[in-house]
């Protein structure tokens, strides 16, 4: 049987992604936090972050009416 590579982007967001307890739990495993400074809370990000420009808005039809 064939597995995919969890170091692979696709894999790791596949795996993690929709799972932040388990993204939290991998990070307190790996990094070398006392239990004081231990990961409670993550926020994720837009992946893709696109600049608001200001003459672009009619040009892309997204107009802010």
């Amino acid at each position: 049987m064939k597995y995919l590579d969890p170091k692979a982007d696709l894999t790791f967001k596949k795996i993690l992604g929709n799972h932040p307890a388990r993204l939290i739990s991998l990070l307190n495993a790996l990094l070398p936090l006392s239990d004081d400074e231990q990961i409670h809370e993550i926020e994720y990000l837009p992946t893709e972050l696109v600049p608001e420009l200001e003459g672009l808005q009619q040009v892309l039809g997204l107009c802010k009416c």
